[in-house]
């Protein structure tokens, strides 16, 4: 939005101001866990992959993407170490879907640069924010508060429907069904999502829902395209169940192409989460992938399983609820797009590294205090 401020590469600064605080926090093994050792391995499988994929800078590029993403992940686990302070995360968060989805509405879909500046990867990071605003809605007592929620929820719906992306649209019917089944609320939830399908119902015009309507047309167009190129990723995977190397998928598309394309479409992206993950990591990066998603929904279970007493474990218990919704809209809508090495759902596992660690020292303290008043 404002140029001057993209030529000073704020986001690397930001990133250097990260690893300097969290070099000087002292604090560097509280980071250590089953999720960031697996994102390690990730990483060094990629650096792995790099000097024998086809096109190492492709390869080189999506590594160094991968590896600028730690630090804001670090940094999240290490200093999100309490409640409170995940309150305090998780208000800025709100904040932040209140911006993105303004801006989607205005932009009709385009909210800015990079994965906002696309339609299908603008619906997918709404329907990974709306949970949260929801579910803080349910969780919520004072009226103000509830308003402001519902009022961000209907932004973020508005901004999905105003994107035109049938994958968004899938993402939004996962995201609702999760809450529903997962909220122990259910006719509030019920309610609350009847709202926000009337908030569908009146934003979209029937251009959206003739759009729509084509989601069951797998025969011609676009769902054709993407079909084919899932056929070529599945058997890139088969010739090479080792993997190609990240970002090697529009490079060796031209191989595996269908004659009924266009020829040579180097370049085209797998159009999937995971046809891209199959043959540009392998069978090594597939394990690791379902392992690393195995652990966040441990935490998960462990999370919606604590006591609901007290307001605190109240409102953790949402925030799992929010989790697995977020969850279930990425990789409905990410299924459709090449969201391998976006930042999505690595940030989403950090936080719930986060949770889980400020409810355990959450725990540590009261158990603390206990044994101070005995004394």
């Amino acid at each position: 939005m404002i140029g001057i401020i993209g030529a000073l590469r704020p986001a690397l600064i930001i990133m250097l101001f990260m690893i300097v605080a969290c070099i000087r926090s002292g604090k560097l093994d509280m980071v250590k866990s089953p999720q960031n050792f697996h994102m390690f391995l990730i990483l060094f499988l990629l650096a792995f992959h790099t000097p024998f994929a086809e096109n190492i800078f492709r390869a080189y590029n999506v590594t160094l993407g991968f590896l600028l993403l730690l630090p804001m992940c670090v940094s999240i686990v290490l200093f999100v170490d309490s409640i409170d302070k995940l309150r305090v995360f998780m208000k800025w968060w709100i904040l932040l879907a209140m911006y993105v989805s303004i801006n989607g509405i205005l932009g009709r879909g385009v909210a800015g640069s990079s994965f906002l500046a696309d339609e299908n990867d603008f619906s997918l990071l709404m329907n990974m924010m709306l949970p949260f605003v929801f579910c803080l809605f349910l969780y919520e007592r004072k009226i103000l508060a509830k308003i402001l929620y519902l009022s961000v929820s209907l932004m973020c719906v508005a901004s999905i429907v105003m994107s035109n992306s049938r994958g968004g649209l899938v993402g939004l019917v996962a995201v609702l069904t999760v809450i529903w089944f997962a909220s122990p609320r259910k006719i509030i939830s019920l309610i609350m999502v009847c709202v926000l399908a009337l908030g569908v119902y009146f934003v979209a015009d029937q251009k959206y829902w003739d759009r729509m309507s084509t989601i069951e047309n797998t025969g011609e167009g676009t769902a054709k395209e993407r079909i084919d190129s899932w056929q070529a990723g599945w058997d890139m995977f088969i010739d090479n169940p080792l993997g190609i190397g990240p970002g090697n998928f529009p490079v060796r598309f031209p191989e595996y192409q269908p004659e009924s394309m266009t020829k040579s479409m180097w370049g085209r992206q797998a159009h999937s989460l995971w046809f891209t993950l199959l043959p540009e990591l392998g069978i090594l990066g597939a394990l690791l992938y379902f392992s690393l998603l195995r652990l966040n929904f441990r935490e998960l279970w462990y999370l919606r399983r604590l006591p609901k007493e007290g307001d605190n474990y109240r409102y953790i218990y949402y925030l799992s609820v929010a989790y697995m919704a977020s969850l279930a809209g990425y990789f409905a809508a990410g299924s459709f797009l090449s969201v391998l090495y976006y930042p999505h759902y690595w940030y989403l596992t950090a936080m719930i590294v986060a949770t889980r660690r400020a409810v355990d020292n959450h725990d540590h303290s009261m158990s603390a205090r206990l044994i101070n008043n005995r004394k």
